[in-house]
C-alpha cells in the first residue's frame, strides 16, 4: 500500500472514530444537561468537528477531496484545539471541582479531561482531530487566510454569548464571558487573550500542516 493510500485509509478510520465518539459524548451531555448543553463552546465545537469528520469520511471516497471539506475540517480542528488548550491552561487553574471547594490543579485536570463526556470532547477527539488534520489530510486549500477561517466559529460564539451575558439572559458558562461580574477592562483583556489565543492556534495548525 502506498503512503498516500495508507494515510487516506487511516484518515477514514480516525474520522469515523471521531464521529462515533462525538455521538456518544453528545448523548452523555444531553442526559446530564438537556438542551442547556448548547450554550457551551465545548459542545458546539465538538458537534462541528463531528460534522466535519463525517464530511471528510464521505468525500474520502471521491477522486479528489473538495477544498471546502478540507477547509471545514481545518476550522473544526482549530476550535476543538481551542477547547483542549483553554481547558488545560485557563479552566484547570481557575475551576473548583474538589469537594472541599478548593482549587486543585491536578484534580481539576483529571476531572475536566477524563470525566464522562469530557474525556471525548476535551481530550480524545481534539487530539485525534489535530493528528488527522496536520498529518493525514493534505492542506491544499490552506492559504494565508486560513487562520482567519479558523477564527470564524470562535468569533460567532463570542458575538452571541457576550451580549446574552450582558443582558442577563445567560451566565457564563465560562468565567471570561461573565461580563456583568467583572469590569469592562477585565472583559476586554479576557476577549483579547482568548481571541488572540484562538488566532495563534489557527496559525499553528496551518503551519504544522504545511510543514509535513
Amino acid at each position: 500500500m502506498s503512503d498516500s493510500k495508507a494515510k487516506k485509509t487511516l484518515s477514514v478510520i480516525i474520522n469515523t472514530l471521531i464521529v462515533i465518539l462525538e455521538v456518544i459524548a453528545v448523548y452523555l451531555s444531553y442526559k446530564e444537561m438537556g438542551t442547556g448543553m448548547f450554550v457551551f463552546y465545548t459542545v458546539l465545537s465538538n458537534i462541528f468537528l463531528a460534522f466535519a469528520s463525517l464530511l471528510t469520511v464521505i468525500f474520502s471516497f471521491s477522486v479528489k477531496m473538495p477544498s471546502f471539506v478540507r477547509k471545514i475540517k481545518y476550522m473544526a480542528t482549530c476550535v476543538v484545539t481551542v477547547t483542549f488548550l483553554v481547558v488545560v491552561f485557563i479552566l484547570t487553574p481557575t475551576t473548583t471541582v474538589t469537594p472541599q471547594g478548593k482549587v486543585s490543579i491536578w484534580a481539576n485536570l483529571k476531572y475536566l479531561l477524563f470525566y464522562g463526556s469530557m474525556l471525548h470532547m476535551h481530550f480524545v477527539c481534539p487530539v485525534l482531530a489535530i493528528f488527522s488534520c496536520t498529518v493525514l489530510e493534505k492542506p491544499e486549500s490552506y492559504d494565508r487566510k486560513a487562520p482567519l477561517y479558523g477564527m470564524v466559529f470562535t468569533l460567532l460564539y463570542a458575538a452571541v454569548l457576550i451580549p446574552l451575558n450582558a443582558i442577563g439572559k445567560v451566565r457564563g458558562p465560562y468565567p471570561f464571558l461573565m461580563v456583568r461580574e467583572q469590569s469592562l477592562l477585565a472583559s476586554f483583556i479576557w476577549a483579547t487573550v482568548v481571541l488572540g489565543f484562538a488566532y495563534l492556534i489557527a496559525i499553528g495548525i496551518n503551519l504544522a500542516s504545511k510543514r509535513r
